[in-house]
Order: C-alpha cells, then sequence, then structure tokens
C-alpha cells in the first residue's frame, strides 16, 4: 500500500498460496477482483469490504468510512414530506470530516450501535 502523502510504502497483509513464481497480475475495471498467475497454477481474490463502515445513533446521523475518508450524513435533512419507495435512494447531503491514515475496520459515534 502506498500513500503519496506520507511517501511510504507498507504491507498490509502477505498471500502465500505455494504456487511458486508469480508470472501475471490482472483486474478488471470497476471490479474488487484480482487474478494472479502463478508457475503452478491462477487464483482469483477479492480486495476490501462488501459493506461500507458506518454507523448511525439515535438521531439520524450516520458516520461512515468511504476507503479511507469519513464521512457524516444526517438522514433528518430528507424532510418527512419526502415519499420514499423500497431501495430508492435518498437525496442526502454528505459532509467530508477528514481522512485516517489507516482504512477504518470498524466506526461508531457516541449512543451508536455498531453495524
Amino acid at each position: 500500500m502506498y500513500h503519496q502523502e506520507e511517501k511510504f510504502v507498507r504491507l498490509e497483509n502477505m498471500l502465500n498460496y505455494g504456487l511458486k513464481r508469480v508470472w501475471a497480475v490482472g483486474y478488471m475495471k470497476g471490479s474488487r477482483q484480482v487474478v494472479i498467475g502463478y508457475d503452478e497454477g491462477t487464483i482469483m481474490i477479492k480486495i476490501g469490504r462488501e459493506e461500507p463502515v458506518a454507523s448511525m445513533d439515535n438521531s439520524g446521523k450516520i458516520i461512515l468510512a468511504k476507503h479511507n475518508e469519513i464521512q457524516t450524513v444526517n438522514i433528518k435533512t430528507v424532510g418527512a414530506d419526502f415519499e420514499v419507495t423500497n431501495g430508492e435512494r435518498l437525496p442526502l447531503v454528505v459532509k467530508e470530516l477528514g481522512s485516517c491514515d489507516l482504512y477504518p475496520q470498524v466506526i461508531f459515534s457516541i449512543n451508536a450501535r455498531q453495524r
């Protein structure tokens, strides 16, 4: 993993499948899947999480992490008169809170339940 601001490289995770040397690495744009070709076989792995790290408190304030950026959203800004059908996206205003040096694994706000 490379952080441009700090200019350092850090080993995040190490994979060893015992398939000898790596000859090729490929991915599909917009996908989290990475294919690795070895001397003795090929594997496909998924990178990252399927669900974002998020938490919501009783007042409707959501704090979430998208990659290493921390954002907040208030669900009460939608308004009570806004009609929503099941599966429809809500028109929410996202505010940036800042960023983390590492990708967050768990995030919670005070008086909130973790998801």
